[in-house]
């Protein structure tokens, strides 16, 4: 049961970290790329894509459909995808790992925990946006994954 417990702790972390993330972020820049960089709901989508891509290579797409337009959308999507998760994490064939190194032999908990991890990557990337925009440091308000040291203050000078 470990796996499965860590697998649905660590997703629904992702996503309660992503909130903290994007809880202010402009929704006026949520479309705006910065120079050749990709826009804030690029990775948004990209983000929201991981777990969907991975489900239909085990041919066992979500049974939602929705696009990823703004944050609420984005939002709405990864938690459509951790109640399904949770559903087929209560058949308990679910849970046993399987090698990797077998093709496309991945299972439910490996998905969650890899596009949780994903997330978390992207999340640093959309850390980088808040900075540019000048909001505010994000703080560290309770222990978790994420480790002790969430963000730098968002006042430091990038240019020469």
């Amino acid at each position: 049961m470990r796996l499965k417990d860590h697998s649905i702790r660590i997703y629904s972390m992702s996503i309660e970290f992503l909130r903290y993330v994007l809880e202010d972020f402009p929704d006026e820049k949520i479309d705006l790329p910065i120079a050749e960089a990709k826009s804030p709901l690029y990775w948004m989508k990209h983000i929201a894509g991981t777990a969907s891509s991975w489900m239909k290579g085990l041919n066992r797409p979500f049974q939602h459909r929705m696009r990823v337009i703004d944050k609420n959308s984005f939002f709405e999507k990864l938690e459509k995808q951790f109640i399904e998760f949770k559903e087929i994490l209560k058949d308990n064939k679910e849970i046993t790992w399987q090698s990797v190194t077998k093709s496309n032999e991945y299972t439910i908990p490996w998905i969650m925990i890899r596009s949780a991890n994903h997330a978390m990557h992207h999340a640093s990337m959309l850390i980088i946006y808040r900075h540019y925009y000048g909001l505010p440091a994000l703080k560290q308000t309770k222990e978790v994954n994420w480790g002790n040291i969430v963000d730098l203050p968002g006042n430091i000078n990038y240019s020469n």
